[in-house]
This record gives C-alpha cells, structure tokens and sequence, in this order.
C-alpha cells in the first residue's frame, strides 16, 4: 500500500481519479452495500454520483436550509435543552442521521425513521469490520442489519411510486424521486441488466452510511476545536449572535443568514483542514506511475493522509 500525504498527495490522487487510479472499496462494502445480477458496486456507485449534482449545488442547498434549521431546533429541545450536561457525539449522531433520512428519502414519520435508526448502526459498523461471515461477529450482525434497512427503503421507494404516479410526489422534490425517475428513464434507454428497485436501495444505503459518518464527525470536531480554543469560540458566538438578534421569534435561517457566517465557515474549513472526518481516500493504481521519487505498481492500494511522514509498504 502506498500513502500520499498532505495537500499535495490529495490533490495529486483525486486530479487523476479514473486515470492513474480508481475507486477501492473493501470487500465489506460489496456485501453490506450488495447488488443484484453481482453489478460491481464501484461501477453502479459511479452511475448514482451522476444524478447528485442538481442537489449538491448552491442553488439546491437553498431548498434545505429551513428542514435543517428547524430540524435542529427540535433536536435541540429534545435532548439539549433543560440539561446540565449532554454528550455531544451520540446526540450529533441522531440529528445527522434524521436529516439525512428527511433529505434524502423524504421520510419524516417517526416510526419509518425509527425503523431505519434502530439497524442503522450495525450496517455502518459492519462495512469497518473484519469480513468474517458468521454468527455472533460484528460483519455478520452488519450484513443483517443492511437487509433490514434496505426492506424498509424498498417499501419507501414502492410508495414513492404510487406517489409519482398519483401526483401527490413531484421528480424534483428530493433525491428519492429524482433518482427514481432517472433510473427509469436509463432502464428504458439501455440494453444492459437494470437497474432494480433493490439496487436503488443499496444505493441510498450507501449514500446514508457515507455521508453519515462525516457530517457527524465534522460537528463533533467542530465543538471540540471550540472547546479548546475560547477565544475563537467567543467571535463564532458574536457572529452567531449578531444573526439571531435581526431575526423575528420562531423565524428559520435563510441563505443570507447563511452568507453571513464567514468567520464560522472559516473555522469549520480549519477544522476540517486539521480534522479530516475520515482517514482518507482509498483508490488502487490502474497503471505503474511514479508519485515523489517513489514508483508505485498497477494494483497498489494508495491512499491520502494528511501527515507530514512519507513512507510505503506492501
């Protein structure tokens, strides 16, 4: 395996994805996040980060800042407030994970929500653990756990369906329906297996586990780096303030709010320049190439850290 560090490694493996290198996933991932027809799970998660962009750009993060907002506010009364004392990264984890599943999905009923919570954990750990197929390991309880969640996604995406159909759901209202209108239309344009409605459910699995995690890192790190640093806590909080004192009682944040926290972006882009959420981006190498003096073989795992030591192994 080799390893690229710092900014000049991340930037060198992601300017030539599907060139020198490609997406690796462990063989974890293949039976958490499974297919049919045994479709190659890097290929098909290739075809869904295509129909991401019309709701990863500015303009389409616009439509979620109310959901998140008041999203917040109701986790917050929930478990925070009254309290003397909370622990952040469990309670961090259940607000990410209900906004993801109300964004994503569309799915704001408690108990739906629930059904996917309760596994949710299991799937996600299962992906890290040793690929050990049997009774009582933690791969086994994750592989059982994905199959509960994607159960309950196929119901959602069946009742999405009737919904389309009915006009009570438009295609463009969340990734759910967009997803499904696009897959129908490349089912009909194309010759090769389709995509089911299975794999659809995989795919949304994925996206919730991927992005999961990282959000909910992100803000746990953010904290921290507050706690640690007082001084920067007291301007984040003077910006903080300063937006909600020209807000009426109960009124959302908007984009212009949202433009206006420049010193509190700025300090979660340092966070994460100092805190990556994950340990880095794993690809393997398409071809021999040479990175830094070092000459990396076709099949080599390579992977970015953001570290100031240089260093290879098999």
């Amino acid at each position: 395996m080799a390893f690229l560090c710092g900014p000049e490694g991340n930037r060198f493996l992601f300017s030539n994805e599907n060139k020198l290198v490609e997406v690796w996933w462990p063989s974890s991932v293949e039976s958490i996040v499974k297919k049919s027809n045994n479709k190659s799970v890097i290929a098909e998660s290739a075809k869904v980060r295509q129909l991401l962009p019309p709701f990863l750009r500015a303009h389409a993060v616009k439509n979620y800042i109310l959901d998140m907002d008041s999203e917040l506010r109701q986790h917050l009364e929930d478990y925070w407030t009254g309290h003397n004392e909370v622990e952040v990264c469990p309670f961090v984890a259940k607000y990410t994970f209900a906004l993801a599943v109300k964004l994503l999905l569309g799915v704001r009923d408690g108990t739906e929500l629930e059904k996917l919570a309760v596994p949710f954990v299991e799937a996600a750990g299962g992906i890290i653990a040793v690929p050990i197929n049997i009774p009582g390991t933690r791969f086994n309880r994750g592989v059982k756990a994905s199959n509960k969640i994607r159960e309950v996604i196929n119901g959602i995406i069946a009742q999405r369906r009737k919904d389309l159909a009915d006009g009570t759901a438009t295609p463009t209202q969340d990734l759910l329906s967009h997803m499904i209108v696009e897959v129908d239309k490349r089912n009909q344009e194309s010759d090769g297996a389709p995509t089911t409605d299975g794999d659809m459910s995989s795919d949304l699995l994925g996206l919730l586990i991927g992005g999961y995690d990282t959000i909910n890192a992100t803000v746990v790190f953010i904290m921290m780096m507050l706690v640690d640093h007082p001084d920067v806590y007291q301007k984040v909080l003077k910006e903080q303030m300063e937006i909600a004192e020209g807000k009426s009682p109960g009124e959302l944040l908007t984009w212009d709010d949202l433009r206006k926290m420049k010193y509190s972006w700025n300090v979660a882009c340092e966070v994460l320049r100092m805190r990556p959420p994950t340990v880095g981006a794993f690809r393997v190498a398409k071809t021999t190439f040479t990175y830094a003096g070092f000459t990396i073989p076709k099949g080599w795992k390579v992977n970015d850290i953001f570290q100031t030591v240089k260093f290879l192994w098999r």
